[in-house]
């Protein structure tokens, strides 16, 4: 005798809406350890608070850059980079870690870079077409 077993259409919903869930959560961003930075397409801006879930903070370290000092378009962002000093408050890297296993680092919603690459300013990362292809690059 062969039985079959009934599943619901509503169940078979939400089964996949939970898969797919987990997937693009594997597939996102984590958190910098302060791997290398090998590739140029990466990159982004920095905030104090991450805008983003897939983003994460690192605490900054207790001798910190000046941001104006670090934050200059051209510039190269330093490797080991964790933060800065901005009027005395402590910024925090806000990271996006790549598939290539370097990380972009955004900065005050207008700079980002791939760690030890260069430094790129754009009016506004929102709405950066340059941003979002190196974030996509970064997460291909």
């Amino acid at each position: 005798m062969t039985y079959y077993l009934r599943v619901s259409s509503t169940s078979v919903l939400t089964r996949s809406a939970l898969a797919a869930a987990i997937l693009l959560l594997a597939v996102g961003c984590s958190d910098d350890d302060g791997g290398s930075a090998e590739d140029p397409a990466g990159e982004s801006p920095s905030s104090q608070a991450p805008s983003d879930p897939d983003s994460s903070t690192e605490p900054p370290a207790p001798d910190l850059p000046k941001c104006a000092d670090i934050w200059i378009a051209g510039a190269t962002l330093p490797r080991d980079y964790r933060g800065c000093d901005q009027d005395g408050e402590a910024i925090r890297a806000v990271k996006h870690q790549c598939s290539y296993g370097s990380a972009i680092v955004e900065f005050a919603d207008r700079f980002y870079a791939v760690t030890g690459k260069q430094i790129n300013e754009v009016p506004s990362l929102i709405d950066s077409e340059q941003f979002k292809q190196a974030m996509n690059a970064c997460q291909a």
